[in-house]
Parts: structure tokens; C-alpha cells; sequence
């Protein structure tokens, strides 16, 4: 079972841990990373959760997850990355560009400025039924009309300052 280091409200590191399906323990909070690529088009890559997944399905996101037991929040970029499209991320051209606080998890929000050919992902049939590079219009399009999942877009305005340049 799948288990995640626990953190206090400081993000300091505790020596708690809880399995994916367990509660977390109040004031305590967990780490998790949204990875948005993007090119030198100014293209980000987003990809359609499969129609099995309990929040969000068939719904556009971008690339992310929970961070696990021992691993950073880097070394969590890479691990998803590399599990839901198959890809090896570009750490040199990655920054952190905001965190999210939310009730239980601290949310690291990752920019990724890389390119490679869309034949080059192996997508996470588990995670993933499409991907594609698309523009802010597009994905824009998207959030109007409700096809991209909203736990995402509390990052995103960081993520469009950063990209510009």
C-alpha cells in the first residue's frame, strides 16, 4: 500500500506516516506535486484522467500526484512523471513556483520547461486516457466549459506568470 510521510503545519517532517486510504490525523498534512510541462511554443502538456478514477474522471489535469514515504517533493516530479506519461523530466529547467495549503496536504506546484514529440509518451492507461500539448486558449476553453478539473487551477495563474519568458 502506497504510504505518504506526514508533515506538521510548518512543513516541518514528522516521523508519522499514513497508507493512501487511511485519515490523516488533524493539523497534519501530507505532500503532493502538480507538474505542468510546458514548451517552447509556450504549449503545456495536459493529459485526460481515465474514466476509472474516483475524483475527476474523464476530466483534463495536468501531470501530478502524492509524494511518497522518503521522497521529495522532486524526486516525486520525477517518479510521476516517469509512471503516468512514461517521460524523463528535465530537472535542470524545473522550479517550484507556488504551494498550495490545503486541509490536508501541501501541494507543490512544478514548472517544467521542456520539449519532446507527443509520440514519446507512454501514458499510465490507469491514470490516463489522452495527452496532448495545448495553448492557455485551449485550456482555458476547457475550464469553461467544466472539462478540466478544478483542484488544479489555484496554481495555475502562478504557473502563467513563470512560463512567460
Amino acid at each position: 500500500m502506497e504510504q505518504w510521510d506526514l508533515y506538521d503545519e510548518n512543513r516541518n517532517l514528522t516521523q508519522l506516516s499514513v497508507g493512501r486510504d487511511e485519515d490523516i490525523p488533524d493539523g497534519l498534512r501530507h505532500l503532493s506535486v502538480h507538474i505542468w510541462i510546458v514548451n517552447s511554443k509556450h504549449e503545456f502538456l495536459i493529459q485526460k484522467r481515465s474514466a476509472n478514477k474516483k475524483k475527476f474522471p474523464n476530466m483534463w489535469s495536468m501531470t501530478g500526484g502524492a509524494v511518497l514515504k522518503g521522497e521529495s517533493s522532486a524526486q516525486g516530479v520525477i517518479r510521476e512523471a516517469s509512471e503516468e506519461l512514461g517521460i524523463a523530466l528535465n530537472m535542470h529547467d524545473a522550479a517550484i513556483v507556488h504551494t498550495i495549503l490545503r486541509k490536508d496536504n501541501f501541494v507543490d506546484v512544478w514548472l517544467v520547461h521542456q520539449d519532446f514529440d507527443i509520440s514519446q509518451v507512454k501514458k499510465q492507461d490507469e491514470e490516463v486516457s489522452e495527452v496532448k500539448w495545448a495553448s492557455i486558449d485551449e485550456i482555458n476553453t476547457l475550464i469553461q466549459n467544466n472539462l478540466f478539473t478544478p483542484s488544479v487551477l489555484d496554481g495555475l495563474s502562478a504557473i502563467l506568470k513563470k512560463s512567460e519568458r
